[in-house]
């Protein structure tokens, strides 16, 4: 027999608004089967719990004098990524994100409703309002095939949330220039990509970023050097000559090179490879893949890359992974600046490539950094610092130089033919 409290949540849930003596149990429950339970009357959520929530989810308290100003910043960061603000009865995804742990982003309470950043939902059109809502987001919206990158991006996510105590704190052609000395864990996903026979004798050449248990994605031309083919990678290093940097360097050989079957050099169109270790990655604070990016469209206007890359053209490769923040140059401005050529023969292609840095110059990857990421933070994980990869760093006219932004081989574009190698 269940109690008084049962039935009335029973009830309330049923939609029943009648004598609780004359409520049906049985016909409730066979009629809930095929009915959504909303997340709020599922974990009955009052102000205490609230609370708790925007607490596990920003990561930090938040008084209700500050809540206001957070959300707004919730909401530009969620559209930045061309996701919505949305319900959770409208995001069946979060819920089962929420039993593995992976709390999302609050964007705003409306009407006692939770409005979420959906990562499930991506947005079709430019809002015309500051924020999607649950009335203005109908007409923007449309659901996206769930990819395999998206689904192992979560997977790779919540494996990162498990222990919130450990929570972040703080052509061989184209190291960073203008750029500034990373911190320990700060970008576990980097890889180097070492060439040579002798492992006493490896040269470090170029970058790469770990996306799998088992794979490297990186440039084209990193494949092969005139040091060689690319044999080695090292994961978990942050300073090359120091064993007292907190960080965890661990190498593993390079089994198998998979480069684009359209990549034809010396064009940089389709510089693009995957390297295959020769042994399965464990995960650590140290060492974690990053997302892949799948929207096209390139909505976030300000990237990261890092790398160990020289710090100016003719200059020595850094020893310490160096990080700089870069602008997206607009195509029709980076077209511009481009004219055709070998390496271009049909001009930036604005499908395969992107262009990120300052028209003015002084900051940019040079070289060494071929192969490495461009990123940004992940907006729906609280819990640790996640990168997603929009670019991967292709070529350049020198290093920091006026008008010559770097160029970069757009990862949405590869998203079928990388994931039909990695996760087959």
């Amino acid at each position: 027999m269940k109690n008084e409290t049962q039935l009335k949540r029973m009830a309330r849930r049923a939609g029943y608004k009648g004598k609780l003596e004359n409520f049906d149990t049985k016909k409730a429950k066979q009629r809930q089967k095929n009915k959504p339970v909303s997340w709020a009357e599922e974990m009955e959520y009052d102000e205490a719990h609230l609370l708790s929530f925007v607490n596990i989810a920003q990561g930090a308290v938040v008084a209700n004098s500050k809540m206001s100003a957070i959300l707004a910043l919730n909401r530009d960061a969620c559209l930045n990524g061309r996701y919505v603000c949305a319900s959770f009865t409208e995001c069946p995804s979060a819920l089962l994100d929420i039993k593995k742990g992976i709390y999302p982003v609050l964007c705003s309470i409306e009407n006692s409703q939770f409005i979420i950043c959906c990562t499930e939902l991506q947005a079709i059109a430019k809002p015309t309002t500051s924020y999607y809502t649950n009335n203005d987001s109908v007409k923007f919206i449309n659901r996206r095939k769930i990819t395999i990158s998206s689904k192992k991006c979560n997977e790779y996510t919540a494996d990162a949330c498990k222990d919130t105590s450990k929570r972040y704190n703080s052509p061989l052609k184209p190291q960073i220039v203008g750029g500034k000395e990373s911190l320990p864990k700060e970008f576990p996903h980097m890889a180097l990509i070492g060439y040579g026979r002798e492992r006493a004798h490896i040269k470090w050449l170029c970058g790469g970023s770990l996306i799998s248990e088992r794979y490297i994605l990186s440039a084209a031309h990193c494949a092969y050097s005139d040091a060689g083919e690319a044999r080695w990678v090292r994961l978990g290093e942050l300073d090359l000559e120091s064993n007292v940097d907190n960080a965890d360097p661990i190498d593993f050989y390079i089994v198998s090179r998979v480069v684009h079957p359209e990549y034809k050099a010396p064009s940089v169109y389709n510089d693009i490879a995957l390297f295959k270790l020769n042994r399965v990655v464990h995960f650590t604070d140290y060492i974690r893949p990053l997302c892949l990016n799948e929207i096209s469209e390139m909505h976030f206007k300000k990237f990261i890359a890092s790398g160990w890359g020289t710090t100016g053209y003719g200059e020595s490769t850094s020893s310490i992974m160096m990080n700089v923040d870069l602008n997206l140059i607009e195509f029709n401005a980076c077209k511009k600046l481009y004219d055709k050529d070998e390496f271009l023969p049909h001009g930036v292609d604005n499908d395969r490539q992107l262009c990120a840095g300052y028209i003015n110059g002084g900051k940019d990857t040079c070289l060494g950094d071929s192969g490495g990421p461009l990123q940004y933070i992940n907006v729906q994980n609280r819990c640790s610092l996640t990168y997603t990869q929009v670019g991967i760093v292709s070529f350049g006219r020198g290093c920091a130089s006026k008008n010559s932004p770097g160029i970069y081989t757009k990862v949405s574009y590869f998203i079928p033919w990388i994931e039909n190698i990695v996760w087959k």
